[in-house]
């Protein structure tokens, strides 16, 4: 019964990594089958065929060095009105959105017809809520109840407002990954799950195993070794050390850090004499190779590409530079049959399901992992725990808000499930749930 609950059958149990791991090599940055992976160039063509999805996103912290209201109306307003704006006149872009808290706010500003247009994109894919919380909660300090009621939060307005049900999670910003939240969010009825701040060297060790994709599973469900656990979700692992798009394309982060610039620049800053077309159809060549490489980190033939980073898409420029070069950049791959590769627009549904249908046809066996993913960091010994001691008046005020917020909603559904004549329906005037959702 002991190893039962301590053993489930895994590929990878995170409690032994970490004695597997030898720590005290930090910052010595091992490249062993991970940043120097290489292929035969002269072979592409027999190499499996390739699919690379590239995913748009802004990632819109809600509260962080501003306040939430600032950075709606500095920052997020724009970054929504553009992705709405773009998508209906663009047919092949596409766009992932996560923080439902600003969401909720810029849908409450949208007429019927706009409204109606969100409701399209989001039946089309071309559009895609990922997760749908109110925000992407912690998953460190945070008590399971707080994530709990800040998903249902998120998803009874997608639901009610949008008629729609996420089934992708996506969590790239908070500073180490729990189990807790993966149980959750399997609960909720979700199939997938996208996870990006890993200890590097653990990352290391997933890469040289190639575990970057797996089915993360319950510490305690057992031991049975079937892949069908009902605790397990498909989990994947961003396997470079950032979710923005100058470290996402591939091994070689200043060949990212470059094109991307160039990219969201629309490649403005050339000498008038030189063709830029032909500058782009280079860098795609380049790009290819990158996108092999990352593609060798994993089990399948498919990868995806995010594009984006914190607050992107502010201006009009930034969604037309993406657009336009990319589609210049796909059709110069794809129309290159030496490089055996189909690169396209996508959502995270977009690829996890084309990734389902691979597993499924090939019958790829996905190894299991269980634990969690804690003491984050992204380099030597900076260990991201300071955040789990400090500021602790925020920490005890956030639990009771909380308790009162929570004790609130359940006044308020009581006394309206009781009001029966028109004397009691006086209290209506007290009740107002948009006080709640502002809390």
């Amino acid at each position: 019964m002991k190893d039962y609950y301590l053993k489930p059958s895994t590929d990878a149990q995170m409690l032994q990594v970490y004695k597997e791991i030898n720590f005290k090599e930090h910052g010595v940055e091992s490249r062993y089958h991970y940043y120097d992976v290489e292929y035969d160039k002269n072979n592409k063509k027999d190499m499996k065929h390739l699919n690379v999805f590239i995913i748009p996103h802004s990632h819109d912290d809600p509260g962080w060095l501003k306040t939430f209201e600032q950075y709606y109306d500095q920052d997020v307003s724009s970054i929504l009105y553009g992705a709405l704006n773009y998508l209906t006149k663009n047919n092949s872009m596409k766009f992932v959105y996560v923080e439902m808290s600003f969401f909720e706010l810029f849908y409450s500003t949208l007429n019927v017809q706009q409204r109606e247009n969100v409701k399209k994109l989001l039946k089309e894919n071309k559009l895609e809520i990922i997760t749908g919380g109110w925000v992407m909660s912690d998953e460190a300090n945070s008590h399971f109840v707080s994530q709990i009621i800040e998903l249902f939060e998120g998803h009874e307005f997608v639901k009610n407002q949008l008629d729609y049900i996420p089934t992708n999670h996506w969590s790239i910003d908070p500073f180490g990954l729990s189990p807790t939240m993966a149980y959750l969010i399997k609960q909720c009825g979700f199939k997938h799950m996208a996870i990006q701040r890993v200890h590097y060297m653990v990352k290391q060790y997933f890469a040289e195993k190639k575990l970057f994709e797996f089915q993360w599973r319950q510490l305690w469900s057992g031991g049975y070794g079937n892949q069908n656990n009902d605790t397990d979700i498909f989990t994947h692992m961003f396997p470079y050390n950032s979710y923005g798009s100058k470290e996402t394309c591939g091994p070689d982060k200043e060949i990212c850090e470059d094109i991307s610039r160039k990219i969201f620049d629309g490649y403005k800053y050339f000498a008038s004499d030189v063709k830029i077309n032909d500058v782009i159809k280079k860098d795609a060549e380049v790009l290819a190779d990158q996108f092999r490489k990352k593609s060798l980190l994993f089990r399948g033939s498919n990868i995806f590409i995010p594009v984006g980073d914190d607050f992107t898409y502010k201006k009009n420029e930034e969604w037309s530079n993406v657009y336009d070069k990319y589609r210049i950049i796909m059709n110069e791959i794809n129309n290159n049959k030496e490089l055996n590769m189909k690169v396209q627009f996508g959502t995270l549904n977009d690829y996890f399901k084309e990734n389902d249908k691979e597993i499924e046809k090939n019958k790829i066996k996905m190894p299991i992992v269980s634990g969690d993913f804690f003491t984050y960091s992204d380099g030597n010994e900076d260990y991201w725990s300071g955040y789990y001691t400090s500021r602790p008046f925020y920490k005890r005020f956030d639990r009771v808000l909380m308790d009162i917020l929570r004790s609130a909603e359940i006044v308020y559904s009581t006394v309206l499930s009781k009001i029966e004549s028109d004397k009691e329906k006086l209290f209506l005037e007290y009740i107002d749930y948009n006080k709640l959702v502002y809390a």
